[in-house]
């Protein structure tokens, strides 16, 4: 049987990008689609080039909205789509040919909830692919939820490398006004998920532009990280996932230090107000921290930097950053 699949596009001030987009999703090997372009407010040409694709493939519908970011037009396409299965594709990238049948054949023949693949970064005329690390074929809840706190990390939060059981969204949807979207969801996504395939290739090309929202420098929507990691604590606390709780507090006590750093070496306006409020919640939760089993040993190191003084802390967290980057 053929199943319909919807495509999401969400769309903001990308003409110079967008042929090259919706033609990779017209020109799929799988034909059964809708692909839906939500074109989120643009003030550029946009929202004509979604109007002239409409005219020529009857298959893509377009929603035309005030602008409300990435997270309200994923919804917007969620709550218009019809298929069976849903994927979201990021208006400047593209993606392979047979990137939906492949999926899509991985997800019926394991009668799977999603299936996610490697992608490449594209910088102009360079390319990096970034695969799965070791074996990652066939996974549980429990191991895919796992995949968040290891190098598979982006692979496994990214919104855009996957397709989705359409019911997987029937209760969740991205919160609007935070840059870390994808990020606020995926574990309760696993969480809803008994199995998830993983293939070992790159179908998706995500393009690397100078001015996107991840590629900008530090500011006050960076803090939209803290209200991740707090929400993916209280999130495994209510389902009594201590092994998971444990494995978040790490990356919590990580998220919080950079956050500080990356504030008290800034010239952001109320910094005062921002530092100490980021400095209460970690020094809250610091015997939390400190009784974690399995740190890191430079995470232990920050952590007992900052127990004996916050300032030896964030030097020592912003030399680290520094380290880290040669």
């Amino acid at each position: 049987m053929e199943y319909l699949i919807s495509v999401v596009v969400p769309i903001y001030n990308v003409e110079l990008y967008l042929n090259k987009c919706v033609e990779s999703i017209m020109q799929q090997s799988y034909e059964n689609i809708e692909i839906i372009l939500v074109d989120d407010g643009s003030l550029d040409k946009s929202g004509d080039i979604c109007d002239g694709y409409a005219k020529k493939d009857n298959r893509i519908k377009v929603i035309h909205k005030e602008n409300g970011g990435l997270s309200s037009a994923r919804n917007a396409g969620i709550h218009m789509s019809t298929g069976n299965y849903i994927c979201f594709i990021d208006s400047d990238d593209w993606i392979n040919k047979e990137f939906i049948e492949k999926l899509f054949s991985k997800i019926i023949e394991y009668d799977a909830d999603i299936v996610v693949c490697g992608f490449t970064y594209e910088y102009g005329e360079k390319s990096i692919e970034n695969n799965f690390i070791g074996s990652q074929e066939s996974l549980d809840r429990h191991e895919a939820l796992e995949n968040l706190f290891n190098g598979n990390y982006l692979n496994m939060t990214v919104a855009w490398n996957k397709l989705y059981k359409k019911k997987l969204f029937d209760t969740i949807q991205y919160e609007v006004g935070i840059i870390n979207e994808d990020e606020n969801i995926i574990h309760e996504i696993l969480y809803k998920s008994s199995k998830v395939i993983c293939i070992d290739k790159c179908l998706y090309h995500y393009r690397m532009r100078e001015n996107s929202i991840t590629q900008k420098t530090f500011s006050i929507k960076n803090l939209d990280s803290v209200h991740v990691y707090e929400n993916r604590l209280a999130f495994f606390e209510e389902n009594n996932e201590n092994e998971f709780v444990a494995l978040t507090l790490h990356k919590y006590f990580r998220v919080l230090l950079n956050n500080i750093c990356n504030v008290y070496y800034s010239d952001i306006d109320n910094k005062s107000v921002y530092y100490d409020s980021l400095k209460s919640k970690l020094d809250s939760n610091l015997n939390r921290f400190i009784n974690l089993n399995d740190m890191k040993l430079s995470t232990r190191c920050l952590l007992l930097c900052y127990r004996i003084n916050a300032k030896l802390g964030i030097y020592s967290n912003k030399l680290l950053q520094r380290l880290n980057r040669k």
